[in-house]
């Protein structure tokens, strides 16, 4: 197995800023409904209602936003945490290889006692 199919690919945000549009999109949509039925089940008029519901709409609309940068921030955190690690072990896994390498190296040429070499 090649060191670079360990490596996941880079995370890319613009994946993450249209889940924040849909969360987005769907806070304030059902903010609205929500709000509107709830008003017209308290007997509000509907004119009001629909007032009402769309100052609902627009507070929710900004919560929905607020709520979807936190969660996709996290998740968009995450995956950068993933590929960092598997960035770190494929380093890890080089350094030990050139190390191996080098020692090898150092034994064949002589530079080493044999009893440096076992320890």
């Amino acid at each position: 197995m090649n060191d670079e199919e360990l490596i996941p690919p880079a995370p890319s945000f613009s994946r993450w800023v249209g889940r924040v549009k849909l969360f987005r999109g769907i806070a304030g949509g059902a903010g609205l409904a929500a709000s509107v039925y709830i008003f017209l089940q308290h007997g509000v008029a509907w004119e009001d209602a629909i007032i009402r519901g769309i100052a609902v709409a627009i507070g929710s609309w900004f919560a929905g936003w607020a709520l979807g940068l936190w969660v996709c921030g996290e998740m968009y955190l995450s995956e950068i945490r993933q590929v960092r690690k598997a960035l770190e072990r494929r380093e890890l896994n080089r350094r030990r290889k050139m190390q191996a390498m080098y020692l090898q190296r150092a034994r064949s040429m002589g530079l080493l006692p044999e009893e440096d070499a076992a320890a």
